[in-house]
């Protein structure tokens, strides 16, 4: 009996597995994860004793190498990889199924938040070199839970789950916004904002950057205004290339315009009632909307 697997499969290494056993699994599996849990080896040290970064980095850049030959066998002439999900499909043969590339889904890992005393500077700031390093798909983010009580642990009334949020949003604007790191936070200001989202909060922080004129500004700025996503700023780049744009057209490209008014200008205008470009203007109404946005959430 032949049986073929049409569907997903993650698998979750240990640190410290062995190159033989990643190389078998590898193909047989979708993603691969290798949980890293605390952002530094003194926790690790402390709460993870068994772990350590060492053992944790060798199999994660393995995985890395065993991904970018994969790509290179399947698409020699291809310069940039890209690693996208790949089902097991049938072949003519059934005893013969189509042979897949390793790890076709990518690798991840996990980063448990408010477990230890780190910033979320620190954190975000792991998550870009783990993204630059092994070319991760994505590092997933877990608010601690107090379950047991242990004085090595922080008793919490409930979980950080605002704080897990706003890595979230972040690590978000490092993967497809352009942003760093050091750009979003420093050591004077290590943790983001819980008023406001880290896009708005960076707005806010460099107004010297706007107002933007939609008709004229490139992707890469639009991307950094708040409420103008990717898919908002690749719309209005093609939108320019049929005619000028004008205020009425913006909200059907998708611009969120109760954020971005504030940050935009059409032909030199400001949006709508926007008489006053300054930050406590802006601030108070911004806070205001992301006040709404949490109660309704």
């Amino acid at each position: 009996m032949n049986i073929i697997l049409v569907g997903y499969i993650h698998a979750k290494t240990i640190p410290g597995c062995s190159q033989e056993l990643i190389d078998k699994l590898g193909v047989l599996v979708d993603r691969m994860s290798i949980n890293i849990e605390l952002p530094s080896q003194s926790s690790l040290q402390l709460l993870a004793p068994d772990k350590s970064k060492d053992n944790i980095v060798k199999p994660m850049s393995y995985i890395s190498s065993q991904l970018s030959a994969s790509a290179q066998r399947l698409l020699p002439n291809k310069k940039n990889w890209s690693f996208t999900p790949n089902a097991l499909l049938p072949s003519a043969n059934l005893s013969k199924p189509k042979l897949r590339n390793f790890v076709p889904a990518g690798q991840t890992t996990q980063l448990i938040v408010g477990a230890t005393p780190e910033s979320d500077l620190k954190i975000i700031k792991l998550s870009e070199s783990l993204y630059k390093r092994f070319h991760l798909k994505r590092v997933y983010y877990s608010a601690y839970i107090s379950v047991n009580e242990d004085s090595l642990l922080p008793t919490l009334e409930k979980p950080p789950l605002l704080r897990e949020n706003r890595i979230y949003q972040a690590d978000w604007l490092l993967r497809f916004y352009g942003f760093s790191a050091d750009e979003l936070l420093d050591e004077q200001n290590p943790n983001f904002n819980t008023l406001l989202d880290p896009k708005c909060d960076w707005a806010l922080r460099h107004l010297e950057h706007f107002p933007v004129e939609i008709n004229t500004a490139d992707y890469g700025t639009l991307l950094r205004v708040p409420g103008i996503g990717v898919i908002s700023a690749r719309r209005i780049v093609r939108a320019r290339k049929e005619g000028h744009l004008k205020l009425e057209h913006l909200k059907k490209l998708g611009i969120v315009l109760k954020r971005a008014r504030y940050f935009i200008t059409c032909d030199g205008k400001y949006y709508d009632a926007v008489t006053k470009f300054n930050d406590s203007f802006i601030s108070e109404n911004l806070i205001y909307l992301e006040r709404k946005r949490l109660a309704s959430s």
